[in-house]
């Protein structure tokens, strides 16, 4: 079943049969995510398991950020941990074990899932009660990690790809629907609506400077939101340290918040309550920024590198 499993949810099934725990009643199955450097920064699920006892587990797409979830670092354990009772175990840190006593978990596996020496997830198993793992329940994993670091991976390139032609197939198309438009005020309106619909996101808009150079005007966004928010007038202080937004402008570089329920510096609407993550991307002429198309998503984690350099083509 693991080999033959066609996603995620179906691998995590397929290792659940295999090990067959009866302590534990909740499973979840993380992949890891790497910044540019390679360095992992923080976990999202890919897959989940609930028995129907106790409290669900997280939901599949959660994103973890290491900085904002600092017991989650546990997920690049470099060996497989076991905890009897985590609640009381010494190697669980203090942190870790309030979460652990909230959440109502004793029993514990943390299995790392690597392919060579590149950590690519990780596999938490969930048990309410105090549970013994025998050397017969461990030994299992010696051989079926390694299985389960090869399918999540192969999914995980295989997600990547289709996704990559699809965006690029996506920019080409706005691409040329823009450029068939010769108002400038109509193009930003078009574009706005283009990206919001082809990429599925929650938002678009368009920020450009003011004659002044000091603030961020909107100009254009997707749906009647966007349409309010321009006949409102809205527009952002380049200075605002509170933006992202003014970010990007003021450093001429894309900026990325997986959650921006977590991030100091985002500036919430209300009128877009249900923004998660957002990416804001500067527009540039010659050296001169000139404003900035600002994407948001209703999804935790939903931009990556990746979509700085899809959206930097378009």
């Amino acid at each position: 079943r693991i080999t033959t499993a066609n996603n995620a949810q179906e691998l995590l099934a397929g290792v659940l049969e295999t090990v067959n725990l009866p302590a534990i009643n909740r499973a979840v199955l993380f992949d890891c995510l790497a910044d540019e450097t390679g360095e992992i920064h923080a976990v999202r699920v890919a897959a989940n398991w609930y028995s129907g006892e106790g409290p669900l587990p997280s939901e599949v797409g959660r994103y973890y950020d290491f900085e904002q979830y600092p017991s989650m670092r546990y997920a690049l354990s470099e060996e497989p941990m076991f905890f009897n009772d985590a609640v009381t175990d010494e190697r669980a840190d203090e942190e870790l074990r309030k979460i652990l006593a909230f959440q109502n978990i004793r029993a514990l596996a943390i299995l790392p899932l690597r392919i060579g020496n590149r950590l690519i997830g990780s596999l938490y198993l969930e048990g309410e009660d105090v549970h013994e793992f025998s050397e017969v329940e461990i030994q299992p994993f010696t051989t079926l990690l390694g299985q389960v670091a090869v399918v999540l991976e192969g999914y995980r390139l295989l997600e990547q790809t289709l996704r990559s032609a699809a965006e690029m197939a996506t920019v080409a198309q706005v691409g040329a629907e823009a450029s068939a438009t010769l108002d400038p005020e109509k193009l930003l309106w078009d574009v706005s609506e283009l990206v919001k619909d082809r990429f599925d996101l929650y938002h678009a808009h368009i920020y450009l400077f003011d004659e002044t150079s000091e603030n961020l005007e909107l100009r254009a966004g997707a749906g009647s939101i966007g349409q309010r928010m321009v006949a409102s007038r809205h527009r952002i202080a380049a200075a605002n340290d509170r933006s992202l937004v003014a970010r990007a402008a003021r450093s001429g570089e894309a900026v990325i918040v997986d959650d921006v329920t977590q991030a100091d510096d985002f500036l919430p609407n209300p009128m877009l309550a249900r923004t998660r993550s957002e990416m804001a991307i500067p527009l540039i002429v010659g050296d001169d920024v000139i404003g900035v198309m600002d994407v948001q998503s209703s999804q935790v984690g939903r931009f990556s590198e990746e979509d700085i350099r899809v959206q930097g083509t378009l």
